[in-house]
């Protein structure tokens, strides 16, 4: 059969515009206008079955003249992963090849056209918008995306990330959803949501003349009181010829507006034979499969062709050129409810028997098996490998959960589980990953599966609300195992707690060290190194030896915990005040896991690196690290390593004294961050808003709460030295420069040894005051922490103007001034200004407006660089996840701000500014 008119598939009639959508219908057009000279967006049409959805997207469509039109829709018992986006992407794929390599590679992943690898969701994301950008390019694009609440989660998810990032391409994406706690809820991924509400009276009157002009006054009435408005209801209900039973036995009183609905659609299938019925109930449950396959199950059933062209001839079904589809989903709604299990699980075996697709078969066989069988159990940890290999991790997830479910033994159950918990976590589904691993709990006793069970619950603890697995329950599991590098690895974890601040107990911490310090490991294996990072989170007493031989244990094959290992590796260092070690050991996590293809813990390293180097003075670089972990971040899910972005970069803003900017990104839910490393930063943030500000009580107050993060307090603890001395209150610094000496005397670090010289400077008197600050510049002119320094010039310049040796001040202040204009420090800079000209002193500094580089983004700063070392526009898109085609735009905005017209003049800008590639100096 040839495929039916659009309206039929929209549930439609032959129709004049819809009544009551003239508003709606008019910000459509001005969308597909905009659309047309390159301004594009995403709206996402939202409202209940029948209300009128997807009359509107049609409406879009033939509004869209001259547009390439690429639609998919979602069918209400699911698809395999990426179906739906196949269907939408089909028409353009030979567009693929043009590419960046990896993006490109991630789409045939999906699609079950490469073996390469797990197509990362993110990178697939990237992969469509870009692969819907080179379309565009010959002609603007219409994008439908009908009941998006019934796409395929990995869809699902693509379509919300291309959603908001159309502004700039000739493509409008229009979306419609229904909404309801049944739903997942996609009004927050689209920049533009329009609500479909319920016609009045009066417009409800129109629909009706139209429909049924010759319906008795009484029935009208009878009809517009029992739609609520709803124009599908209007329509299904004047046409009925079951109206009188309908309407005149209290259906109102006992039905739902869909309920009422799906009665009258079954009184419409209540005239066709049982067979016919039948028929209809197979292509409902077979929606995901082909013509020839619904049709064939319907042999296996004992249906002929004529059962299934009765319901066509009724109107209720159409054959379309990918399967059947319903005339409203209403439709295959009521079919479904109102057959019974027995009937539904012979369908489902039918259908299960004639699939081509091995993943849809499982979902059928699933469907159709009631009891414990472990060939279908077996049959579905096949289609979890599939889908995960396919990047489909959500899928995975319920192929593993009915799997267990399937299990006729408790091993196969727990084992099942396990996996299904794991692949829930890195889904993004929290909620459903911690139920998965209490459900498994009490049934897994295998030593391995209680690993690696406990490996997903820490990972989950450490980066979700999800209140977990506890130090101290680690410290138990780990003296259960006979495995030695399992047993290490998890007592590291228990170490990584104490050193998060995640467990406080000095008694887990104690004994955590105790365990540690007896294990017998092999010397130069990687269970030592383990021991090492251990002993270095737990005991600062105990520092790593050598962090770049470490670093060496991590460089061979990648296993699943390495990212959060290489990351306790980070921090080792950092509590070792090695900054420069750590900034190599995030470096290289970074690295790593980006030929990996693991985003989601390049992410984290990028995060972790971007505090390191702000805290470390590279307060650039660590913006540009946090600008781009946030925008990954926020892309994949990851909340607390979004908020742990945000924090830095609100440091940076308030150094800057980008008040607003900094307020901004602090803007998060800080109960919701179970890290209390994201909550010191910000509170640094604040702190060093408020100096800024003279709110020096404040700043007191904000300071000293970075105390919920040992290690970022040693070093915001320096700031609290000036608010001190200005409110009198220096007794506060007494501990920290206990401890803070104790570090240094361990670890020789200048940097830390400049902070606390010039702290001390800061709250002495007399001649000790200018000893002090002598010894903090020495300390600081050897480890080249140039903003630090900056900062002592800065104070002892100051201290030199009131002593009146007004000479060597200008030396100090001019020496600051240079600096806090290169970092565009503003109110450091004003300051040193100010000081400089009262010492009688030139201000020579340069504007911040003049230097180029100095007003690229971040974003900007990344792709300049890459683009100066040589790489193509589609090379720097793989590396930093963008489309090519934005990667474009961020070079031509740079280009006009540093006045070149060639790629070759970038290496050049770069050396003259300083804003090449970083380093974190020693």
């Amino acid at each position: 059969m040839s495929q039916p008119p659009d309206h039929y598939l929209s549930g439609e009639s032959e129709r004049p515009s819809p009544v009551g959508r003239e508003g709606e219908l008019a910000r459509v057009r001005e969308m597909i206008a905009a659309a047309r000279i390159g301004n594009g967006g995403a709206v996402l049409l939202t409202g209940d079955a029948g209300i009128g959805k997807s009359t509107l997207l049609a409406e879009a469509r033939e509004a869209a003249h001259g547009f390439r039109v690429l639609r998919c829709h979602g069918v209400q018992n699911g698809c395999t992963g990426f179906a739906a986006l196949h269907q939408l992407l089909h028409p353009v794929m030979s567009g693929v090849e043009n590419l960046p390599a990896r993006q490109s590679e991630a789409l045939k992943v999906a699609f079950g056209l490469s073996e390469a690898g797990p197509s990362e969701r993110l990178i697939a994301s990237i992969a469509t918008l870009g692969l819907l950008e080179e379309a565009a390019e010959h002609q603007p694009l219409l994008v439908t995306v009908d009941d998006l609440h019934w796409v395929d989660q990995p869809t699902a998810e693509i379509v919300g990330f291309v959603a908001g990032r159309l502004a700039s391409a000739p493509i409008l994406l229009i979306a419609t959803t229904r909404v309801g706690s049944t739903y997942k809820d996609w009004q927050d991924f689209f920049p533009e949501v329009m609500p479909l509400s319920p016609l009045s009276t009066d417009e409800s009157r129109v629909v009706l003349d139209r429909a049924a002009p010759h319906l008795e006054s009484r029935a009208r009435d009878l009809i517009i009181d029992q739609s609520y408005g709803n124009p599908l209801a209007l329509n299904e209900l004047s046409t009925n010829a079951n109206l009188p039973a309908l309407t005149l036995r209290g259906a109102p009183a006992r039905y739902s507006m869909t309920k009422r609905l799906e009665q009258a659609f079954l009184a419409e299938a209540a005239q066709l034979p049982a067979s016919s019925r039948l028929a209809m109930l197979v292509v409902a449950a077979g929606e995901d499969l082909s013509y020839p396959e619904i049709f064939a199950a319907g042999q296996a059933l004992g249906l002929s062709a004529e059962d299934f062209a009765a319901p066509e001839r009724a109107g209720l079904v159409a054959e379309t050129a990918d399967g059947y589809r319903f005339r409203h989903p209403l439709v295959s709604s009521a079919i479904h409810e109102d057959s019974d299990s027995v009937t539904h699980r012979q369908v489902h075996e039918a259908l299960a028997s004639v699939a081509r697709n091995p993943e849809r078969a499982w979902r059928h066989r699933a469907a159709a098996t009631i009891s414990p069988d472990e060939e279908v159990a077996q049959e579905l940890d096949g289609a979890g490998k599939a889908a995960e290999a396919r990047g489909a991790v959500r899928e995975a997830t319920d192929a593993w959960l009915r799997a267990s479910e399937l299990s006729p033994t408790v091993s196969g159950q727990a084992r099942r589980l396990v996996r299904a918990a794991e692949a829930a976590r890195q889904a993004g589904a929290s909620a459903l990953a911690g139920e998965l691993i209490l459900r498994a709990r009490p049934l897994v006793k295998d030593e391995s599966l209680v690993v690696a069970l406990a490996r997903t619950e820490w990972l989950l603890t450490s980066t979700s609300s999800f209140a977990g697995i506890t130090a101290a329950e680690l410290l138990g599991i780990a003296g259960t195992l006979s495995n030695r590098e399992d047993r290490t690895e998890v007592l590291v974890w228990v170490a990584a707690m104490c050193y998060l601040g995640q467990e406080p107990s000095a008694v887990v911490r104690s004994q955590v060290i105790d365990e540690l310090v007896r294990l017998d490991v092999e010397v130069g294996g990687r269970d030592e190194v383990l021991r090492q990072i251990g002993l270095a989170l737990a005991d600062p007493e105990r520092p790593i030896s050598d962090v770049g031989k470490a670093l060496e244990a991590f460089t061979g094959h990648m296993r699943p915990t390495d990212g959060t290992l290489l990351n306790c590796l980070a921090f080792a260092a950092e509590s070792m005040a090695d900054l420069p070690g750590a900034d190599k050991v995030w470096s290289a996590e970074i690295e790593l896991f980006h030929r990996a293809g693991r985003v989601s813990d390049e992410t984290i390293g990028l995060s972790g690196r971007g505090v390191l180097r702000v805290t470390a003075n590279a307060l650039t670089d660590g913006l540009a690290d946090s600008e781009q972990a946030l925008r990954l971040s926020d892309d994949l899910g990851m909340k607390v390593v979004s908020m742990l972005a945000s924090a830095n970069i609100a440091r940076v803003r308030a150094w800057r004294g980008e008040a607003d900017a900094a307020t901004s990104a602090l803007n998060f839910d800080r109960d919701a961050s179970p890290a209390p490393r994201v909550i010191a930063i910000g509170e640094w943030a604040q702190g060093i808003l408020a100096v800024n500000e003279g709110r020096y009580e404040d700043a007191i107050a904000h300071l000293l709460n970075t105390s919920l993060d040992a290690q970022i307090a040693l070093w915001a603890y320096a700031d609290l030295a000036e608010p001190a001395a200005k409110t009198q209150n220096t007794e506060i610094l007494a501990q920290w420069f206990e401890e803070a000496s104790r570090v240094v005397a361990k670890t020789e670090s200048d940097h830390l040894r400049m902070l606390i010289d010039r702290s001390r400077a800061l709250v002495s008197e007399g001649d000790l005051t200018r000893e002090l600050f002598e010894s903090a510049i020495s300390s600081g002119e050897r480890c080249g922490a140039r903003f630090d320094l900056a900062r002592t010039h800065l104070h002892y310049g100051e201290w030199l103007r009131r002593e009146r040796h007004v000479v060597e001040a200008r030396t100090h202040l001019s020496a600051a001034l240079r600096v806090f204009d290169a970092e565009s420090t503003l109110p450091l800079a004003d300051r040193a200004s100010q000081e400089l000209r009262a010492a009688g002193g030139v201000d020579a500094r340069r504007r911040a407006e003049d230097e180029g580089t100095r007003q690229l983004s971040g974003q900007e700063l990344i792709v300049v660089r890459l683009a100066a070392d040589g790489l193509s526009n589609k090379e720097i898109a793989d590396r930093i996840y963008l489309s090519h085609r934005t990667v474009g735009a961020h070079l031509h905005r740079a280009f006009a701000k540093l006045g070149v017209n060639r790629r070759s003049q970038l290496a050049a800008i770069l050396v003259d500014t300083g804003a090449g590639h970083p380093t974190v100096a020693d």
